[in-house]
């Protein structure tokens, strides 16, 4: 009896960042916060994102979908692909820009 054995399939994932603009991030803070601050503090909280994101490389890929310089050098520091994002429309939009012509794609969102 001979058995045939399926050949195992990668399914490697991929972890996508959409990240809008440092010059323009945190608008609703800017009763609060000046320019500047809200510059600083949407850099920090990227960091904070991407540091947390490189734990999985390796068992994933990771990318930042922006068309922010800073943010992309941010990105290739750590080794996560960059994926330019030159419409900047919206985060929805980031997302599914790198997934047009994609088999099969699954998201997660938070509400």
């Amino acid at each position: 009896m001979q058995r045939s054995i399926a050949p195992k399939v990668s399914m490697r994932g991929m972890l996508l960042i959409p990240f809008k603009s440092l010059a323009t991030a945190k608008q609703r803070l800017a009763e609060a916060l000046d320019q500047q601050q809200r510059s600083q503090l949407a850099e920090a909280m990227l960091r904070d994102v991407m540091t947390a994101a490189a734990g999985v490389l390796g068992r994933i890929d990771v990318a930042l979908v922006t068309g922010d310089g800073r943010a992309q050098a941010m990105a290739k520091e750590l080794g996560f692909a960059v994926i330019k994002d030159t419409h900047n429309e919206s985060e929805t939009a980031a997302i599914e820009m790198p997934l047009r012509g994609a088999s099969s794609v699954a998201t997660i969102r938070q509400s």
